[in-house]
């Protein structure tokens, strides 16, 4: 839907009640098209919706500006509320660029493009632009449609959400990078933004514990990497000191596509060497340019754990952890707790209705003794 703001000669604002519709999206365009827009111009086209798990995508279908008056005839694109002191600009667009590659998504509710001209010159064969605009909804399931409706649930309670994507911190003006840290996240889920993303999308989730302890533990609950050739393909690395140099521990290429079952064998898990980051990497070179569908995604949860106090975890096991002595003199104290269908407050990825056997391992150097006590048992037959 168009509404005409008063007494704002060129502003525009859409919503989503008649943009919804893929086959038929709304369409914006500059002031006089197809004819020579007006000089001296200051307009802004404002896409705004009320549910916050709106996301909207605008593409450019002509874009024809003055070649070399690039500082006075110019678009604006924000992601977001707008503020023309505060905020940043997406992309700022100017001349006669390649319309293919003018596809733009926000990571919210709202969208402002801001149309600036200044004096109009010789030869008058510009025309502006004519683009389009889409809203759509996060298909349910996904990871941000999950942290919405936990949005939701959180308004009348005491919960702290950094951002209603995932629970980390995003990397200002980034698309879709975050960092976890070990002191302030010590576990949550983690995924791709949403459904539809631009070409030659790089996301990159960057786990960093807080003390050489401390190691993730990554399990990739869910991915489907559609593109083939390895157009599409996820990386972990673990880097090294400082968060540079470092080695690949995997790599996953398209197409494939997996979830985490009952089965303790379809687990997924990587995790680095204690004190070292993790960088997880979601490549997509075609991107996914069809609203509505999630063609190409990850979806995993983390925890940081402390070795010396709750041991290792055997990776691609449903609760096997070893503690192994260190090269100290002074003893070594841990803990471990142990509750049917739960492991250190994480669900077990089983069917209630399976064994489930978990094995613990203590091994110390010679000459030295291991000590159990079990402070606290419920042994249900």
């Amino acid at each position: 839907m168009l509404i005409l703001i008063p007494f704002a000669e060129c502003d525009r604002i859409y919503r989503q009640h008649n943009c919804s519709n893929s086959d038929e999206p709304c369409e914006f365009t500059s002031p006089g098209y197809p004819g020579l827009y007006p000089n001296f111009q200051h307009c802004r086209f404002f896409f705004r919706s009320t549910d916050p798990a709106m996301q909207i995508r605008i593409q450019f279908r002509v874009f024809h500006f003055p070649v070399n008056d690039c500082d006075t005839h110019y678009v604006n694109i924000f992601d977001g509320p707008y503020s023309a002191r505060t905020d940043p600009a997406l992309q700022t667009l100017c001349g006669q660029p390649k319309t293919d590659e003018l596809v733009y998504f926000s990571t919210g509710p709202s969208m402002v493009l801001e149309f600036i001209t200044g004096s109009l010159t010789p030869p008058y064969d510009y025309i502006g632009f004519q683009g389009t605009v889409l809203f759509g909804n996060l298909p349910p399931g996904s990871p941000l449609h999950f942290w919405v409706l936990l949005l939701f649930a959180c308004h009348n309670l005491v919960c702290h959400i950094a951002d209603r994507n995932t629970i980390g911190s995003k990397v200002d003006k980034s698309f879709c990078d975050w960092i976890f840290y070990s002191n302030s996240t010590p576990s949550a889920i983690f995924g791709t933004p949403m459904d539809w993303y631009p070409k030659n999308l790089l996301c990159t989730y960057r786990f960093i514990p807080a003390s050489h302890f401390e190691r993730v533990l990554i399990t990739l609950t869910s991915y489907s990497l559609e593109s083939d050739r390895c157009s599409t393909f996820l990386e972990l690395h673990e880097l090294g000191e400082l968060g540079k140099g470092g080695k690949l521990i995997k790599k996953i290429c398209g197409p494939i596509t997996k979830y985490v079952s009952s089965d303790p064998k379809s687990l997924e898990e990587y995790s680095s060497a204690p004190g070292r980051t993790l960088l997880l990497t979601f490549n997509s070179k075609e991107g996914n340019q069809i609203l509505g569908k999630t063609s190409e995604w990850i979806s995993g949860r983390f925890q940081f754990r402390n070795d010396r106090i709750m041991g290792t975890k055997v990776l691609n096991t449903v609760c096997d952890v070893s503690y192994e002595d260190d090269e100290g003199l002074e003893p070594r104290a841990g803990a471990l707790t142990v509750r049917a269908g739960d492991n250190d407050g994480e669900p077990f990825w089983h069917s209630s209705s399976a064994t489930v056997e978990c094995l613990y391992n203590f091994s110390s150097r010679k000459n030295r003794s291991i000590s159990v006590t079990i402070n606290h048992g419920i042994l249900v037959k």
